[in-house]
């Protein structure tokens, strides 16, 4: 060896490490399994002390000496070390003894030393890697292992005593142990470096100066010595070999050819390498090679399943390199080092992704824990890095994630003199937009660990690297964008680095960006883009892309005297036709007022309201064979608040608002008006309680924002004697409706095309269980039940949807078909949800039935993760937001779906966000204050509806259900499993949704312990013929069993019994265990071969004769029935014994009718009965006596069976209700009334 101008021979090597391995048994007492650690310089020391601790039989710990105080007690109390050898000048404080190798120290030991062998699973060393929960942890490493690969490595490299060695490796890290072992166990040259890899122009004058023939390490290293190489050379340099990382092509670009370089993979768990592979030009860069001798690789599902070439799977390493395990962990070592389920030995889970291509090699993805989660998709950070490297201007890059507001961005760190601009905007044309990364930053060069890897806790922070903290407006487009954004985000600074998602948005707030943005900008933009681009730069340059169409106002309809519906108000009006006197599509609301009322300003405010939009004077007429809408004049409507005295003034606030609600949600005549009704009820002068009913046909619910808006001003300005200023409204209701019915069925050919296409094959109606029948027409009784998800999981379950780039509203209905899913079964759900509608800029501020509803149609199954769901879910609702404009009910038309009067068409479950930026209204009118906000709970225009709020960080939960159909207690149980699933999903994002376990404890537990409470102390050790037994013996004269005219009482029926079973016993040898084949009509005979074949000890088997001939001879086959008792002639290939009892009888009676006692024990089989089998033949179910017994007993308690009951047997044997009907009375003593076969 040479270590700093010192030479230290092989023989000196042998003595000094002899003269420590004595020091340590002497003067430490160590010996086989001891641990020693190691802190040494990268000397002599170094190499001295490995031997030394190896020759004792002991196993090393390096720590390096460079490492932070903590770290190194950390490995030291871990380890659980006896001794710790430093060099000289390196000191630490531990109580553990210490050795101070010195050369003086040394002398006065012995120079012969006696190498204890170790045994081939005795630990080496333990190394220590980078652990998941903080802490390093030891990877022991055995004998055995370590030789394999010393071996294995110098024949594969074919090292010989002339080659040279550079030791650049901390030793600490397990590259040092091929640089130490292999060359040393030839007899070559080992060159130790002071600074290692660190001082990469120092290294390579080692090289040089020494003419090193191998070389191994890290990509980085060999990057810059690659550099350096352009102005000088390595001609000694035969091997160079990469391990730790990916290893680029161009990295090696000034070596000589003559130069073998090798890309080596194997984690430290796999004792240094489990594969090589050697580059050449055409090479890639994470084409890690195979499995070198005596190794083994399997790339595998995460349940073991092999993969195929070119599909992408978790490594797995086996063979002799495998560690025995992770020191003092043994959990983490069970969990890691897994059987082999494809030969012998243990199985390393290493963590990491690759493929096999078609020449055997494996090329190397990735981490496991390197792929993130990214709006819903999985990512792998390499494929993201090698994208970047294929831009010209990259020479190095690496991607990872990087949280922020509680979200999951890219950030893609490269060197080389390419522009950020340049960089994005190949990417752009790479790669989806959900693997561009948020933040790009330049580096000069990656910060190094010692071991040569990248220090990921030096990199910069990408906020700050990048500087998107505010910047300001490029140009006007940027300006005009902020503006939008600013007025529907309700936020006051915003730059164009600013993330849509970040500010709060959602699709509501999106729909309402893109409607903005259409009437400023005049491009046809929808709520997909406005996801897909969700910074506003980016936003702001796709507008800049777009085709400019010339925006179309809704035009003014020409005059008519009645005018056509919308295709919602005609589906509405059908709907309503349907149902006489219904109130299901009432919007029924109310207020308290709290204050001075100013009726007249309340009444002069609606009159105002009514003549503004012409919607709420709107009636529906049937005229030549259709319905046509008809706006009346302002001055013939005969509309009026009614004023109305409440008397009950003692009934709680609870008490008057039910009172109001059932009395004035009265049902609307569509065809008279007015569809607008309001109630000011009064409770005492400063006190009122403000009613509103209105028909959904003329309105909905952005509708009565609408009106309440327009109210509190009106009223507020006639109530201070100003006037008000509301802006004209260009267009009305009708309008709107003439509109729609003038455009060209064309126009909509995309969405009609999607929607027909999205809803196409057999839609099954979602089959949840009710707890009453459903009727035969579909009903609207209804209720409502609250529910409160709490802070802590509402924040939980919003920074995972914000993490995904969803909005609440697509976490919400993953949630809700997850749970339908998991209630069902069903994995073709469809859920309905309505949407506003007014996408034309022109419908803002206008008061209509312009409501549509959206069919989110999505295929579920057991084995999908919940982010994989939620990724389908947010696909499923961008399309459908792209093609909102195809009406529902023009949908339903087309898809001709049959009419079905017990539930609605194509869904029964329906889903709403509501808004959450609604205004406060509490304190907007003049002298009065607001309080409260009352809806109609006891409508359903739906099986089930789900209506999600959010108030302040806190998710609520409305469940609007049909009372016809489920019980209160099944919404509330509903409510709880989904709050368990929230916080599931919360936990375990990646986890396979039919794995979530959504029983509260409550519930689990009531299940398990409540309805499961079913322990009896009943005697179950014996026979269950134990009853039957006392009561021949206590009342022998009683009847037992009637057939035809014929009555047997006990006594005679155990005495026929015990005949048969002696004359079975006798003439066929049968014995305990035999089973009996029965084919017998219906009699007393019947039951007397059964109660035979039973005191016996055997096990009757009961074969209905109307079976064809083909099952019978299969069941007495499969059962392997020693006799069939028959009375008519059987036979088949079997050649069975068979008694024909009919043609016995008389030789029967002859026999004793005192039986030998047989012992029977409860868990004895008592029968066998064969049930239709899945594969198309029958299969035998065996039954025990102990679970006769068990029934017998409590059917006895149910029914409160006595001595006096008779019981009439119908059942055939041959089915197990008849086990009830024949052995029930005789176990209470009673008579079984045997029916014959025709009877």
């Amino acid at each position: 060896m040479l270590y700093e101008g010192k030479e230290l021979s092989y023989e000196a090597l042998e003595t000094l490490s002899n003269q420590l391995a004595n020091q340590l048994t002497k003067e430490y007492n160590i010996k086989r399994g001891s641990i020693v650690g190691l802190m040494t310089n990268r000397g002599f020391d170094m190499i001295i002390s490995m031997l030394g601790v190896l020759k004792t039989g002991g196993t090393y710990v390096p720590i390096d000496s460079e490492y932070p105080e903590a770290r190194k007690n950390y490995l030291i109390t871990d380890s659980g070390l006896e001794v710790l050898i430093q060099s000289e000048a390196i000191e630490t404080a531990t109580s553990v003894s210490t050795i101070t190798l010195s050369e003086d120290n040394l002398s006065g030991y012995a120079t012969d030393f006696k190498a204890v062998i170790p045994k081939a699973n005795d630990v080496a060393y333990i190394m220590y890697t980078s652990g998941t929960t903080g802490n390093p942890k030891g990877v022991s490493i055995s004998h055995d292992s370590l030789l394999d690969y010393v071996e294995t490595f110098t024949t594969y490299f074919q090292l010989t005593q002339e080659d040279i060695v550079i030791q650049q490796s901390s030793f600490s890290f397990d590259t040092s142990v091929e640089e130490i072992y292999p060359i040393l166990s030839i007899g070559g040259t080992l060159i130790l470096t002071p600074s290692g890899g660190k001082d990469v122009e120092k290294l390579l004058t080692l090289i040089q100066t020494h003419k090193a023939t191998l070389l191994s390490s890290t990509p980085l290293v060999i990057q810059s010595i690659n550099e350096l190489l352009e102005t000088t050379s390595l001609p000694s340099l035969r091997i160079l070999i990469s391990g730790g990382d990916a290893l680029q092509v161009d990295y090696v670009s000034n070596f000589s050819s003559k130069v073998g370089v090798y890309n080596t993979y194997g984690p430290t768990e796999g004792t240094v390498c489990t594969s090589f592979y050697k580059l050449n030009k055409n090479s890639v860069s994470n084409c890690i090679g195979s499995p070198i001798a005596n190794r083994s690789i399997y790339i595998c599902t995460d349940d073991l399943a092999l993969q195929p070439t070119h599909v992408i799977g978790e490594l797995y390493l086996g063979g002799k390199g495998i560690a025995v395990g992770y020191h003092n962990q043994l959990e983490l070592t069970k969990e890691r080092f897994i059987d082999n389920p494809f030969g012998e030995g243990k199985l390393y889970k290493t963590g990491d992704l690759g493929y096999w291509d078609d020449e055997g090699n494996i090329h190397f993805i990735g981490r496991k824990d390197h792929q993130l989660k990214i709006r819903g998709y999985r990512v792998e950070t390499m494929e993201v890095s090698n994208a970047m490297l294929q831009v010209q201007g990259v020479n190095d890059s690496y991607v990872l994630g990087y949280k922020s507001h509680g979200i999951q961005h890219l950030v893609g760190y490269f060197t080389g003199d390419c522009l950020e601009v340049a960089l994005r905007t190949a990417l752009r044309n790479e790669l989806p937009d959900y693997m561009i990364p948020t933040y790009l930053v330049n580096l000069e060069t990656f910060p190094m660990t010692a071991n040569g890897k990248i220090a990921f806790d030096k990199l910069p922070d990408p906020i700050q690297a990048s500087e998107k903290i505010y910047q300001k407006a490029r140009n006007k487009r940027d300006q005009k964008l902020i503006q939008i954004w600013k007025t529907v985000l309700k936020v006051d600074v915003i730059g164009i680095t600013d993330n849509f998602f970040e500010l709060g948005g959602h699709s509501l707030k999106g729909v309402q960006i893109a409607s903005r943005i259409q009437e400023e900008f005049s491009v046809a933009i929808g709520l997909k883009e406005i996801f897909m681009y969700p910074v506003l730069q980016e936003q702001s340059d796709v507008l800049a892309t777009m085709e400019v169409s010339q925006y179309e106002a809704i035009p003014v309809s020409t005059v008519q005297e009645n005018y056509p519906l919308s295709y919602s108000q005609r589906r509405l009006w059908f709907l309503d036709q349907l149902n006489d006197d219904t109130i299901a599509y009432n919007i029924t609301f109310g207020h308290w007022l709290e204050g001075t009322l100013d009726l007249e300003a309340l009444s002069y405010a609606f009159s105002q309201i009514l003549k503004r939009h012409e919607s709420l004077r709107t009636i529906f007429l049937w005229q030549d064979e259709e319905v046509k809408q008809q706006v009346k004049a302002p001055e013939t409507v005969d509309f009026a608040v009614e004023y109305i005295q409440y008397d009950n003034n003692a009934d709680t606030d609870e008490t008057v608002v039910d009172h109001i609600f059932k009395t004035y949600n009265t049902p609307f005549n569509l065809e008279e008006g007015p569809l607008l009704k309001v109630y000011a009820i009064r409770l005492t002068d400063d006190r009122h309680f403000l009613f509103i009913n209105i028909h959904h046909i003329i309105a909905d619910e952005t509708s009565v924002q609408i009106i309440i808006a327009e109210l509190q001003q009106i009223y507020n300005a006639k109530v201070n004697g100003n006037e008000v200023a509301l802006a004209p409204l260009r267009i009305q209701y009708k309008d709107y409706a003439v509109w729609q019915q003038a455009l060209e069925i064309s126009k909509n050919s995309v969405e009609k095309s999607y929607w027909t296409e999205k809803l196409s094959g057999e839609i099954t109606p979602l089959d949840l269980p009710t707890c009453f029948p459903r009727t035969t027409q579909q009903t609207f009784s209804g209720k409502r039940t609250k529910y409160s998800f709490g802070k802590e999981i509402s924040e939980k379950f919003q920074t995972l949807i914000g993490q995904h780039d969803s909005s609440l509203f697509m976490g919400a209905v993953s949630l809700i078909k997850m749970l339908l899913y998991r209630y069902t079964g069903t994995k073709d759900i469809v859920i309905g949800t309505p949407i506003s509608g007014r996408l034309h800029p022109d419908l803002e501020n206008q008061v209509g039935f312009y409501l549509n509803t959206l069919a989110l149609r999505d295929q579920l199954s057991s084995d999908m993760s919940y982010e994989n769901l939620l990724a389908q879910v947010k696909q499923t609702c961008l399309e459908a937001y792209e093609h909102q404009q195809y009406p529902f009910d023009l949908l339903i038309e087309e898809l001709d779906i049959p009419r079905n009067l017990t539930r609605s068409p194509l869904f029964d479950v329906m889903i709403v966000l509501e808004d959450m930026d609604r205004e406060d209204h509490q304190s907007s009118f003049s002298n009065l204050i607001v309080t409260g906000e009352y809806v109609d709970e006891e409508t359903s225009k739906f099986d089930i509806t789900f209506y999600f709020s959010k108030r302040g960080d806190e998710l609520h939960l409305t469940i609007e259900y049909n009372t016809s159909l489920f019980s209160e207690s099944r919404m509330e149980r509903m409510g709880v499993h989904l709050e368990e699933l929230m916080q599931l999903v919360a936990a375990s994002p990646e986890k396979k949704i039919g794995a979530f376990d959504y029983l509260s404890t409550a519930e689990r537990t009531q299940i398990l312990d409540g309805f499961n409470a079913t322990a009896k102390d009943y005697p179950l050790s014996g026979s269950f013929l134990a009853s039957y037994m006392e009561n021949v013996a206590t009342t022998p004269e009683a009847t037992a069993i009637y057939f035809a005219d014929r009555a047997v009482n006990y006594g005679d029926l155990d005495a026929s019994v015990n005949q048969l079973a002696n004359y079975l016993r006798e003439n066929y040898g049968i014995t305990q265990g035999a089973r009996i084949g029965l084919l017998l009509d219906r009699s007393e005979w019947m039951l007397t071969a059964m109660l035979s074949v039973l005191k016996l000890g055997c096990v009757y088997v009961p074969i209905d004769k109307s079976y064809p001939n083909s099952r019978i001879s299969y069941i007495l086959e499969d059962s392997h029935a020693d006799l069939l008792i028959s009375d008519v002639a059987f036979e088949d290939s079997s050649e069975i014994q068979t008694l024909l009892l009919s043609e016995k009888l008389e030789a029967v009676s002859n026999c004793s009718n005192e039986l030998e006692r047989v012992s029977v024990n409860g868990t004895d089989l008592a029968y066998m009965i064969y049930t239709s089998g899945s594969t198309g033949t029958p299969k035998g179910v065996k039954i025990r006596h102990r679970s006769v017994t068990n029934l017998m007993y409590a059917m006895e308690s149910e029914v409160s069976a006595t001595a006096d009951d008779s019981l009439l047997a119908v059942t055939t044997y041959a089915f197990d209700m008849s086990v009830v009907e024949l052995f029930l009375p005789l176990h209470v003593g009673g008579s079984v009334i045997i029916a014959s076969t025709s009877s």
